[in-house]
């Protein structure tokens, strides 16, 4: 598999449309479900179990993506679930954690 870097962010449902505003991948990108661009569900990657998923894709320099998720959840927030994926011979570049 390709190496790939997940985040997953909370926002609150009013912060949605500035996000979906500035986000890299156009609105007309997004479909429903996973379309398989996030993957299947390990530890807290879960997007198979969101209610309601809308994903889009924007191809990046590198042969690298851009794979953006949008679960509407049931409580007043929405969750960002965002993957970047990058080719099999592609070097990783270092992960920075606190």
């Amino acid at each position: 598999m390709d190496d790939a870097v997940m985040l997953k962010v909370e926002i609150a449902s009013k912060d949605l449309a500035a996000f979906t505003k500035t986000c890299p991948v156009p609105p007309e990108a997004f479909g429903p479900g996973t379309r398989g661009l996030l993957g299947p569900d390990d530890g807290f990657w879960d997007p198979h179990h969101a209610m309601h998923l809308r994903c889009g894709q924007k191809i990046l320099a590198n042969h690298r993506t851009l794979n953006v998720g949008i679960a509407d959840g049931p409580k007043a927030s929405s969750r960002s679930t965002s993957s970047i994926t990058e080719p099999d011979h592609a070097r990783s570049r270092p992960a920075i954690s606190s």
